[in-house]
């Protein structure tokens, strides 16, 4: 992660909370890291195991390992039929509540992705007007105002070539905080803290990828057993970029962090 007096951490999150989160290092050392310090939180190819670790392990245990990270990404739309059912209902399983009803979109067409093919309601970056809108699954009948509750949804990213401009996120009305195309699996964060969003990318290529986007929002954001109305608006950047979310119907309520 980078943060904003332009050092850089790494490690694995061990635990948050709607104002820091903790983030366990090689060695043991475990940090402490204020949200509104972070400018930019993203994966890292690149592991904290220590070296050594394959003594004792037969080749066929690490080429299982292999496989399975070689595994995802996978190729945009490279899903089989039976691939993408067993994703759909694996993805439905758990906590499929960030996407309940669409308010509105600058398009909607069919589109490919690990999890079958779907309509996906989208936004591009071309006059700061574009943008699609959404209801969540309704957020618990109890909130607890410092816990952090998250709704997940299937979506996607794309054209990464066209000029860059951003994608705002907002919450109810209120803008919460800006994000761009990815290739790769990617957090951004608003300045408060209050509001984080991960990408998980599942497939991509050179222009698009489609991922799971789980956005975590604190408790006193939220309005007990109401849904949260969701809006991705693209800026005024002339360009074709685009963001869209996969329509499923299958909704489940907010998780407690």
């Amino acid at each position: 992660m980078e943060l904003n007096d332009g050092r850089s951490a790494s490690g694995i999150i061990k635990g948050e909370t709607a104002n820091s989160l903790v983030l366990a290092q090689a060695g043991g050392v475990r940090e402490k890291i204020l949200r509104t310090d972070i400018s930019e939180m993203k994966a890292s190819g690149l592991s904290l195991m220590p070296e050594g670790l394959e003594e004792g392990q037969s080749a066929q245990n690490f080429a299982d390992l292999i496989a399975y990270l070689k595994a995802r990404p996978a190729p945009f739309g490279s899903a089989t039929p039976e691939q993408a059912e067993s994703a759909r209902n694996r993805f439905i399983s758990g906590e499929a509540n960030g996407y309940a009803e669409l308010i509105s979109a600058f398009d909607t067409i069919e589109y490919p992705s690990w999890i079958g093919r779907h309509p996906m309601a989208l936004c591009r970056q071309i006059d700061g007007k574009a943008k699609v809108s959404w209801k969540s699954a309704p957020a618990p009948p109890m909130i607890e105002k410092d816990s952090i509750y998250k709704f997940r949804l299937p979506a996607a990213v794309g054209y990464l070539s066209d000029p860059a401009g951003k994608f705002t996120l907002s919450l109810d009305g209120k803008a919460a905080l800006d994000f761009h195309v990815t290739l790769s699996d990617l957090v951004w964060t608003s300045k408060d803290g209050h509001v984080s969003m991960q990408y998980e990318v599942m497939e991509n290529n050179t222009e698009d990828s489609n991922g799971i986007l789980t956005i975590s929002v604190r408790g006193d954001l939220l309005a007990a057993g109401n849904p949260v109305s969701f809006e991705v608006i693209g800026s005024p950047a002339n360009s074709q970029r685009w963001f869209g979310i996969y329509q499923l119907p299958e909704a489940r309520s907010a998780k407690r962090n």
